[in-house]
């Protein structure tokens, strides 16, 4: 069947019906409310109240985000409401389904027609008497809608994909942590400070970062640059001593140089084994012990200070080891199901291409 081949302002107006919102009783809706991609309206969600100028809208509407259009926030309200001017209210002309609009104008394609043509840099705005010039395929009415509820049907499964996939994640994380505390907790161990087993714990020094170099450069994550010199030549444990990350454990090996924000434990391997040092702290969650404030920072005083327990060394070995093997298991699964969502979230935007290109 023939598609006409319309421009998006023939399907539908703009609406900018004024509303005092100083004196306007209905729910107010800012843009921060509407979920990206999806549309879904978060009424729940803290918001500056409008109270000079909102748009009025209704359940006949599309709603569209015009600031930062690359954020994709199209929504289809289902109650009388206000909104602020950042959102256009779309009124679907007589003939036009406003479900196949409102998944129109979430395609990648209208995305990519909207952003060369928006103003402002920092805070780009869609044109929308660009948008409106947009050409778009529009069937008949019943077409429209056979379109609308089958792109529905199919999103609705994408979307059962992505939460049993997001539960299998979680899930495969709760075992380490699990197993962690299986075997940390109840064991009638020898309690000692961190600092009485370790050579040395104390913050890193080299604030250099460059793309040449042998030698690692070890940030608060990982691996941060290189360096034609190095401070260490011993594995240790790092761990993250102020900001975002605070509190994050990783291990360093060979010969390395570390940055100031993080903190180094040179442990003693006659009575600490390093692996087991590492899954210990990763069940500490060290960042609880972080100072308050705006920055949160980890001292080499409080690790120092910081009591663990202590089984004897071959004990050590065999946590470590069977740590290990479980983690190699469980992180091969997290890798697997974090592919599969990368692969499911992608699927949406097939979904609209090949439905207004006739193939559903």
């Amino acid at each position: 069947m023939k598609w006409d081949i319309v421009k998006l302002g023939d399907a539908c107006r703009e609406d900018k019906t004024h509303i005092d919102g100083k004196s306007s009783s209905k729910p107010y809706l800012g843009l921060e409310m509407i979920e990206a991609e999806t549309g879904r309206i978060d009424w729940s969600i803290p918001t500056v109240k409008g109270i000079s100028t909102c748009y009025s809208f209704d359940t006949r509407h599309i709603l569209y985000g015009k600031l930062r259009p690359y954020l994709n926030k199209v929504a289809l309200p289902t109650v009388d409401g206000r909104c602020t001017t950042e959102i256009i209210p779309l009124l679907p002309n007589d003939g036009v389904c406003r479900e196949y609009i409102a998944f129109l104008l979430r395609r990648k394609e209208t995305i990519d027609y909207v952003m060369p043509e928006n103003t402002g840099s920092r805070m780009p705005r869609a044109d929308m008497e660009h948008l409106l010039n947009m050409e778009i395929p529009l069937p008949l009415i019943d077409e429209q809608r056979r379109i609308a509820a089958e792109i529905e049907r199919q999103f609705a499964a994408v979307e059962r994909a992505k939460r049993a996939a997001v539960e299998q994640l979680a899930t495969a994380r709760e075992l380490n942590t699990a197993y962690l505390r299986e075997v940390f907790e109840g064991n009638n161990w020898e309690f000692v400070s961190l600092g009485s087993v370790c050579k040395k714990i104390s913050s890193g020094k080299n604030k250099r970062r460059s793309d040449s170099g042998q030698y690692c450069i070890y940030g608060s994550t990982g691996v941060i640059g290189y360096s034609d010199a190095f401070e260490y030549e011993r594995d240790a444990i790092l761990v993250a001593r102020v900001g975002a990350n605070c509190g994050y454990v990783h291990i360093a090996t060979g010969c390395y140089d570390v940055s100031d924000n993080t903190l180094v434990i040179e442990h003693n391997d006659v009575v600490l084994d390093l692996k087991f040092a590492y899954y210990l702290l990763m069940n500490m969650n060290l960042n609880q012990y972080a100072n308050g404030g705006g920055q949160p920072l980890v001292t080499a005083g409080q690790l120092k200070a910081l009591i663990i327990p202590l089984p004897t060394i071959d004990e050590q070995h065999r946590i470590a080891t069977k740590f290990e093997r479980l983690f190699t298991t469980v992180e091969r699964t997290i890798r697997i199901v974090t592919e599969q969502l990368y692969t499911i979230n992608a699927i949406p935007t097939a979904i609209l291409r090949q439905a207004f290109s006739g193939q559903v």
